[in-house]
């Protein structure tokens, strides 16, 4: 099949739903289709010069078309008013949406793929037949609706679930199930399979050789947790706690200073994706800790990370959420701590650096049940129950 990706964010990317869309696209023509990417221009593309197969490390063949876009999202930092970057948000969507549909429109295209609802409702508006997959569910009413009519229409062949989470409150709002499916995300475990011993891997990021290191790949936004890593790490001097996915700016309010001025704190900032897997393998544990405060958090997210830490065969300390307990067991493959509460996570991490018996069963336990979640399962899955 010739299939259309489409993405409203930029690419090559720091963010992780870039790293999904190249892993998903690599996978689909592993399975022998043609894949196009189209995706919008943007004001910050920073990394615009940049091979997306040197940057992911994938032999990914995809066309990739960059459409002219009025960048509206890229301005909402510079907007006061919280009403206001909402709205441009939500018309840059739109404007997307719109040169998307047209730009595929004139593709010969058997199906598109998107994960954007706006996106979607514009290609079926042209008959394009679209699968469509979401992470998490727009919070407004009026939003809800249009999902609600968009997933009637014949050419919408089918809704991606992230998580349970995701497909409950889809089926809540009148999503039918027939068109409904859950599909968590995956890992690719060739980036996994030639690893540094943890010494080799702690001399490539300057990392204390002697010290038990916890670290956390990922962004920095408040839901994700990285606040109560910071109080941890003041609770557990003993211990070196790594930072990496964002920058020192990208931290939540009141955690700059925190981090500036503890000794056992180490901030490397975004690194490439194919860096990611030898900072998790120079590590004695990784870590989890989404906040429960968020429906995002507590309910739709399927962590990249969480599969990434599973084939990394370290031990995991999360936290004790249903959108993680999906697929994290307390005791099994990891060890469950109080959301938002660091002394809980600091207890937790203590516990699997000075128990080795438990970190090495859990690790192993992660590491035997990732085996089932690649990528390429995964696209022939979607694919498969697309066609029905």
């Amino acid at each position: 099949m010739n299939i259309a990706y489409v993405l409203k964010g930029r690419l090559p990317s720091v963010r992780a739903h870039s790293i999904q869309t190249v892993r998903m696209c690599s996978a689909i023509e592993a399975l022998g289709h043609n894949v196009t990417i189209v995706r919008p221009s943007r004001f910050s593309d920073s990394l615009k010069h940049i091979s997306v197969s040197d940057y992911y490390g994938t032999n990914l063949a995809a066309d990739i078309v960059r459409l002219r876009h009025i960048d509206l999202a890229s301005i909402t930092r510079w907007v006061p008013i919280q009403k206001l970057r909402n709205a441009l948000l939500v018309l840059d969507g739109f404007l997307f949406a719109r040169s998307a549909s047209r730009a595929v429109d004139r593709m010969s295209v058997d199906i598109a793929y998107v994960r954007d609802w706006e996106v979607a409702e514009a290609l079926v508006k042209r008959g394009i037949p679209t699968i469509l997959e979401l992470h998490l569910v727009a919070p407004s009413n009026w939003q809800r609706k249009r999902i609600t009519k968009l997933t009637l229409d014949k050419n919408i062949k089918l809704v991606v679930a992230i998580t349970a989470g995701v497909a409950s409150v889809l089926m809540q709002i009148g999503v039918p199930s027939g068109k409904l499916m859950v599909e968590p995300d995956a890992v690719d475990s060739k980036e996994y399979g030639s690893l540094p011993n943890k010494i080799k891997a702690r001399v490539e990021f300057e990392l204390p050789a002697e010290s038990k290191i916890a670290c956390y790949t990922g962004s920095f936004y408040g839901w994700k947790g990285v606040g109560e890593i910071i109080d941890a790490a003041k609770l557990s001097p003993e211990f070196t706690f790594v930072l990496a996915g964002g920058e020192l700016k990208d931290l939540p309010s009141g955690c700059v200073r925190k981090v500036t001025s503890a000794s056992n704190i180490v901030v490397l900032g975004r690194l490439a994706p194919l860096k990611i897997p030898r900072l998790q393998a120079a590590s004695d544990v990784l870590l989890l800790p989404n906040s429960g405060k968020q429906e995002i958090s507590s309910e739709f997210t399927s962590p990249l990370k969480m599969f990434e830490y599973m084939a990394a065969h370290r031990p995991i300390v999360a936290t004790d959420l249903p959108s993680l307990r999906e697929h994290l067991q307390h005791g099994h493959n990891s060890l469950l701590v109080e959301p938002d509460d660091a002394a809980s996570l600091a207890g937790g991490i203590r516990r699997v650096m000075e128990d080795e018996e438990l970190s090495k069963r859990i690790a192993t336990s992660a590491y035997e049940y990732v085996k089932a979640y690649s990528w390429t399962g995964r696209s022939s899955r979607v694919l498969d129950r697309a066609a029905k």
